[in-house]
């Protein structure tokens, strides 16, 4: 089974975990608070520190991380665009992280990721007439032309 890592940017709290591809397994989920007003570099080693404590958590070879984050961002270039309850703006995150952890990184809008997560393995799984399946749909075209 293989594994990536998680995180959730939020304004208020980050939590990072463990899961296996096929999201049959959740491992080693932490959090703790964003202190956004600590500035962007602060935030982004927080982030960091606490995906390789889910990794080492978790007990877990890790092949790679998500990213989930608030605002508008460009996921080609892995880069948000702008937070204002972050007060970021043209952060390169998706590559600040990956490099951080030196695992392959990929960043999308933390709304899309929780739909998709709903669909996957949540509330809305697996439906086919809901308008999250519509939303799913147009998000695998957008993303697998990459």
């Amino acid at each position: 089974m293989r594994y990536v890592v998680g995180v959730d940017v939020g304004g208020t709290n980050l939590v990072a975990g463990v899961l296996a591809e096929d999201g049959s397994e959740i491992h080693g989920v932490v959090s703790e608070p964003t202190m956004a007003a600590q500035g962007a570099d602060a935030v982004i080693a927080r982030i960091i520190k606490l995906a390789k404590a889910s990794i080492v958590e978790s007990g877990k070879k890790v092949e790679g991380v998500g990213i989930g984050s608030p605002g508008p961002l460009n996921t080609k270039t892995g880069v948000v665009l702008l937070t204002p309850n972050l007060g970021w703006t043209n952060m390169p995150l998706r590559d600040r992280v990956g490099e951080g952890l030196s695992l392959p990184a990929m960043l999308d809008n933390d709304a899309n990721c929780a739909i998709f997560g709903e669909w996957w393995r949540g509330a809305a799984r697996a439906r086919t007439t809901s308008s999250v399946s519509h939303w799913v749909r147009d998000w695998r075209r957008d993303h697998h032309r990459r």
